[in-house]
């Protein structure tokens, strides 16, 4: 299991999810940004059918769900992950965003 899981500590928009589901007219965290890249995914009918009731429950849009949905998908990938593979993956991680343009070059050990 990976010590230094990525994702730890932040916002769990699952359970912010499930809160707006479970009790809609209490206060709910707002859900992630959606803002990025954008992608174009083809999901399974009876997914998207899923995702479409939970927008409608919600009042999340599609984005915001399944941008919560990913992100706790890779808290528990990571949480799973052995030590040198998790540090394989954040290290090509830091080095992809240090080629960004602007960024200035650092070596990556």
């Amino acid at each position: 299991m990976a010590k230094n899981n990525p994702m730890v500590g932040g916002p769990d928009f699952v359970q912010a999810l499930c809160n707006a589901l479970e009790r809609p007219n209490e206060f709910a965290p707002s859900p992630p940004s959606t803002g990025g890249t954008q992608l174009s995914l083809r999901f399974r009918e009876d997914f998207l059918t899923l995702l479409e009731i939970l927008s409608k429950q919600s009042k999340w849009n599609r984005n915001q769900i399944i941008d919560a949905l990913i992100q706790k998908g890779l808290f528990v990938l990571f949480d799973r992950l052995s030590d040198p593979t998790a540090h394989k993956i954040l290290r090509e991680r830091v080095s992809r965003a240090l080629r960004q343009p602007g960024l200035r070059r650092i070596k990556v050990e």
